[in-house]
């Protein structure tokens, strides 16, 4: 079977799993990235081949392709799936080794005190709906601690009922 034929069987396979549209389109992107790269070095190939060429794009994909870290571990987790895949359907007779992921730090820093000060004079205290903002902003933020989703959330409800509180 070739490479191309291998990604429809993939994406039909994870749509049939109830995937996300977007986890789809992450699926395509980031397998669509290793068969154009298989596919311009070495032609229409097998997926019985991949296990003698993968780690070269591995190395292709980490050295030449300016990623940041945080997008190579994103690749290797979507080629993972599709190794996995092609393993446990019989595609390929043995498991194909994905590099070892160190893992990354996501550590979210707080803001500081001037960041919090530059946001608060974003709003224009002049005009009711500046004023209305900023209360918001300062409630959320200092009560439960900031949820960006739930501030913003609340300023859409008011804008698509018209209503102002």
């Amino acid at each position: 079977m070739f490479l191309i034929q291998s990604l429809t069987l993939f994406l039909t396979d994870k749509k049939l799993d109830d995937c996300s549209s977007s986890t789809l389109d992450f699926y395509g992107y980031t397998v669509g990235k290793l068969l154009g790269y298989m596919g311009e070095k070495y032609g229409e190939i097998g997926v019985e081949r991949l296990q003698e060429h993968i780690q070269e794009y591995f190395l292709w994909l980490k050295e030449e392709n300016s990623l940041s870290p945080h997008s190579y571990h994103s690749h290797l987790r979507g080629i993972k799936v599709y190794l996995n895949f092609l393993f446990s359907e019989g595609f390929i007779d043995s498991e194909i080794r994905v590099p070892k992921i160190r893992k990354l730090d996501s550590e979210i820093k707080p803001l500081s005190e001037s960041d919090i000060r530059r946001v608060l004079n974003l709003f224009d205290l002049n005009s009711f709906i500046g004023f209305r903002d900023r209360t918001l902003f300062s409630l959320f933020f200092w009560t439960e601690g900031f949820d960006l989703v739930k501030y913003l959330r609340c300023l859409s409800m008011t804008w698509i009922l018209g209503m102002d509180i």
